[in-house]
């Protein structure tokens, strides 16, 4: 009997990949600090292809089976783009749990294991024709779909706006039949960390992020204002003068300079509510981080929806591994 599942979760950075039982018990665990930029920076996945493979087989060696006993080999995230171990096209959303299941694409790898692995397509918006002028209309998602359908799981049947705070924030529409329907993605995370890390700001920020012991929401909510007033660059620059002249801690500049880089996620989720497109009626904040929480805040105090919950999974499985789990026991159902 095939008693275990795999699943692989690949981003730009890092590999992780986990040995699953039947109910869904992670047994194993093995990572790798190489992800999808190595494949930009190489110019091929022949790395990739390497640590995935030395990951798969770490698992099986260090709970002594064989890929004899293993039911499917799951992966989701970049792995499946063009810098990943291979190409799968997008569906069009709608996409729920089922035309995931059905859209998953298998691939035999040789140089990566021994059996087919399954690969859960991204998903894109659904939108006609090819003018420059639906660009604002056009969004794309690897990753984000698997993580979704977890948080789906446990809601209501009701449309939904999911939040998902990160380098790159994603916003997800979905309907009351538990389906993608559009998405929204900005670069909120990156950008906050060249504010920190890398601009003439970094030193008035002291190169670090906040976190729950440094977070002052007062500073978030005047850097949201003077950037909804002002405009990015001016009030970003507004940190270095804040520093020298008025705040000498720096955690605090660090809060405002969060602020500033909230604002723009700010004005997608007032276009969104305030849009022709359906509106949701539940808005869900997903993860734990310190960005989480500032978006929970500000929207809490803008009262432009009520009702903003924010989601922490539970138990063992990351949202990716949840929905890739959720998603392949599907698709053998």
């Amino acid at each position: 009997m095939k008693r275990y599942r795999i699943t692989i979760d690949t981003g730009t950075t890092n590999t992780r990949t986990v040995l699953w039982d039947t109910n869904g018990k992670m047994l194993q665990e093995e990572k790798c600090p190489i992800g999808v930029k190595i494949t930009a920076q190489e110019g091929s996945n022949r790395e990739l292809k390497a640590a995935v493979k030395k990951c798969l087989d770490a698992l099986l060696l260090k709970q002594g089976i064989t890929y004899e006993d293993i039911l499917y080999i799951v992966a989701s995230g970049m792995i499946t783009s063009n810098l990943g171990l291979i190409e799968v096209p997008h569906l069009t959303a709608p996409a729920g749990i089922k035309e995931l299941a059905e859209g998953v694409y298998e691939k035999k790898l040789p140089d990566v294991a021994p059996v087919p692995i399954s690969f859960i397509p991204g998903v894109k918006n659904n939108v006609s024709g090819k003018k420059i002028e639906a660009l604002c209309h056009m969004d794309i998602m690897r990753g984000e779909e698997t993580e979704s359908i977890a948080v789906l799981e446990g809601l209501k049947e009701k449309p939904a706006l999911l939040i998902m705070p990160g380098s790159h924030t994603k916003f997800i529409f979905t309907d009351e039949r538990k389906r993608i329907i559009r998405c929204w993605t900005s670069m909120t995370g990156e950008l906050l960390s060249f504010l920190i890390l890398y601009s003439i700001t970094s030193d008035a920020a002291g190169r670090q992020f906040i976190s729950e012991e440094t977070y002052d929401y007062s500073l978030i909510r005047f850097g949201c204002q003077e950037a909804g007033k002002e405009g990015f660059g001016r009030a970003a620059f507004g940190a270095r003068i804040m520093n020298q002249f008025f705040i000498k801690e720096k955690a605090k500049v660090a809060n405002y300079l969060t602020g500033i880089a909230l604002e723009s996620d700010m004005k997608v989720i007032k276009n969104i509510i305030n849009s022709d497109f359906q509106k949701p009626e539940q808005i869900i904040i997903t993860g734990e981080t310190i960005m989480g929480q500032a978006l929970y805040d500000l929207i809490i105090e803008a009262g432009i929806f009520s009702g903003v919950k924010r989601y922490k999974p539970s138990g063992e499985m990351t949202l990716s591994a949840h929905g890739a789990f959720s998603i392949m026991e599907k698709r053998y159902t």
